[in-house]
């Protein structure tokens, strides 16, 4: 793919991308997104800023669909072709920052993707410091080394008070305070996210079992092993028959 210059797409082509970066990111229609991408770009009318926008646009909406295997070779296209250096306007610094933020997610999830995932989700946070689902992305890839836990943590906090009535960034900022060793902060974060998801109307019960370990592993470390009974036998009731449930098993002594 050829370097294409730092302009947007003319507007009704923008208008048409929009439309599938929406569709995207509601669940069940990321394949109406992955269609309308294609169409734009072998679309013999189309521009070139228009193509390499429904580029992005597949990436994205492979990811939203699960595809990360997908994902990853549709926005590692664009990143080999991407001009070096600093955007030269808001335009094309969104562009990157969308980009980043789309391939550093898919590989954060790839064996050996860590390092690479860290260093583009980084470069996402740095051109749109504002985007909590990137701060959140990268702050549970920190979370993952104690060495790197509390600049996670500083972001997580971030993310929680962009959107504070999100499960999924309660347990991110949960992992990351215990990984820093911020056990208080980590067991109100959990608690958090799990109260907030057993209000939700759809409930993950996945999410839920992983939450309810982390906090019963929590207590465990901290001595609390007649507290961390309860979280535990969550796990057994919500995921019975999963890794996270054979790790519930083992704290438990079973």
């Amino acid at each position: 793919m050829t370097r294409a210059a730092a302009v947007p797409p003319g507007e009704a082509e923008m208008l048409r991308l929009l439309a599938g970066r929406l569709a995207a990111r509601i669940p069940g229609r990321a394949a109406e997104a992955l269609e309308l991408s294609r169409q734009l770009r072998d679309s013999p009318t189309g521009s070139a800023a228009g193509r390499r926008e429904a580029a992005l646009l597949e990436a994205e909406a492979l990811l939203c669909a699960g595809d990360v295997a997908g994902a990853t070779n549709a926005a590692r296209t664009l990143v080999d072709a991407a001009a070096e250096g600093t955007p030269p306007n808001s335009y094309e610094r969104t562009f990157q920052a969308r980009l980043a933020h789309t391939l550093g997610t898919a590989l954060s999830s790839a064996d050996g993707g860590e390092a690479e995932a860290t260093r583009l989700l980084t470069r996402a946070v740095e051109l749109d410091p504002d985007n909590d689902v990137t701060q959140n992305n990268l702050a549970f890839l920190l979370s993952r080394s104690s060495a790197s836990a509390g600049r996670g943590l500083e972001l997580a906090r971030r993310a929680t008070t962009a959107e504070p009535g999100n499960a999924y960034y309660w347990d991110t900022r949960a992992a990351c305070a215990a990984a820093a060793s911020e056990d208080d902060e980590a067991e109100r974060s959990w608690r958090k996210a799990l109260a907030l998801n057993d209000a939700s109307t759809a409930p993950d019960r996945g999410f839920a079992a992983q939450a309810w370990l982390g906090l019963g592993r929590l207590l465990k470390t901290r001595g609390r092993d007649s507290e961390a009974r309860e979280p535990l036998e969550h796990v057994l009731r919500d995921a019975p028959g999963t890794a996270a449930a054979t790790e519930a098993k083992r704290l438990l002594g079973r």
